[in-house]
């Protein structure tokens, strides 16, 4: 393990994808990640398919590279050895509705009197406050709330659709990294670390505000018109899908050449930006597209499309993008053997550091394998560490 966090020990309580995934963003930047799960392992182990052998890939890509211990946190001692790990460690990620840490007895004032330099990230629906405080929060939930469904409505009209993926989640762990990473560089200058409080809606509708929400920006009357990225489209050709993006009027005009359709450059709907951007015209511009397209097999449409200067690219399905030829070149994926599901695949992280690279640990743990020698670390002693295993706080597990 190695790379610009390295020494940074995060302790990550959370459960199925916001914090999880945030702490395996810091483990892949070469913090060392502790998951305490319950001693019979969290529900996300088990939330569906695909797997093999009983080992779910969906834990797999939010879990690798932990260590695991199995605690039973609604007990004292459980709770206990959970706060003596905490206070030698550097942060600490959860995404519980509010109070429920405090129930738990690992709120941030329990947190902070063990360990003043600890940073506790708290990942939450929709924060400490407010009508929906206590509303249960999934990522298709925050997604209607945010605007982010009725952004997916076609083009051509008809109803909205959800993103089919959890898009919210993973916005939020990657603001949950972000921010523990800044606050841990704050703790440079002050020595004290600090509570987060992350709401998945705040980072949903963050995320989505610079184009998303564009004609929401001005406050009272404004110069209506269409974003630009509204003119992203999905086309079929002769053999399947492609997607492009024409912004500019260079890349619109380019539009027109690449389905032979030159003639209609000097039309003038389409001559000048002006023209060009008014919604009836690029309605216009799209459905010559369309009709043109279906002539053009795919790769031949791809070419001339990017020849004239506009941005397109294929549809590929899921398996098609483990095989594309760029993914393969560069070794953007990594497969690696877990001993009960086999042979898996993992995404390399997306940042290259010149000085301090990052070498992510490519195992999944089982559940409570380093529970014994955590403890063993953390000053417990062996008969101590006997006596929870007998008393069921401790789930051994397997171990290395």
């Amino acid at each position: 393990m190695s790379g610009p966090l390295e020494g940074v020990r995060v302790i990550d309580l959370g459960r199925v994808a916001s914090a999880p995934f945030g702490a395996l963003i810091l483990g892949d930047l070469g913090a060392e990640v502790i998951k305490i799960e319950d001693v019979n392992g969290s529900f996300d182990r088990r939330i569906g398919q695909p797997s093999r052998n009983g080992v779910e890939a969906f834990f797999i890509n939010t879990n690798r590279g932990k260590k695991s211990i199995a605690l039973d946190l609604r007990s004292p001692e459980g709770r206990e050895a959970a706060l003596t790990l905490i206070a030698d460690s550097d942060a600490v990620v959860a995404n519980f509705r509010p109070g429920v840490l405090t129930a738990m007895g690992l709120d941030y004032e329990a947190i902070h009197a063990r360990n003043p330099r600890v940073v506790v990230a708290e990942i939450t629906g929709f924060g400490e406050s407010g009508p929906y405080r206590d509303m249960p929060a999934f990522d298709p939930v925050i997604q209607g709330l945010a605007g982010m469904i009725a952004l997916q409505r076609p083009a051509a009209g008809g109803p909205p659709d959800v993103i089919h993926n959890m898009i919210v989640d993973k916005i939020t762990s990657l603001f949950a990294a972000n921010a523990i990473s800044a606050a841990l560089y704050a703790r440079e200058r002050t020595g004290l670390g600090q509570r987060l409080e992350i709401p998945m809606l705040d980072s949903a509708v963050y995320f989505l505000w610079p184009e998303g929400m564009a004609d929401q920006t001005f406050v009272g009357d404004f110069e209506a018109g269409r974003m630009g990225v509204k003119t992203l489209r999905l086309t079929e050709v002769a053999d399947g899908f492609v997607v492009y993006m024409a912004i500019a009027l260079k890349q619109r005009l380019g539009l027109l050449d690449a389905v032979n359709r030159s003639d209609l450059r000097t039309d003038p709907r389409f001559a000048t930006q002006s023209e060009m951007i008014k919604r009836e015209n690029l309605d216009a511009l799209e459905t010559i597209v369309r009709e043109e397209a279906l002539k053009f097999p795919k790769e031949d449409f791809i070419k001339r499309m990017n020849d004239a200067g506009v941005p397109c690219g294929p549809v590929l399905e899921t398996s098609q993008v483990v095989r594309n030829e760029h993914v393969e070149q560069v070794g953007l994926l990594r497969q690696w053997t877990h001993p009960v599901g086999g042979e898996v695949r993992s995404p390399r992280p997306p940042v290259r550091f010149s000085d301090t690279p990052a070498d992510p640990t490519l195992e999944l743990r089982p559940l409570g394998g380093d529970g014994p020698d955590l403890l063993r670390g953390s000053g417990y002693s062996e008969e101590r560490i006997a006596e929870l295993i007998e008393a069921g706080v401790l789930n051994p597990g397997e171990s290395r």
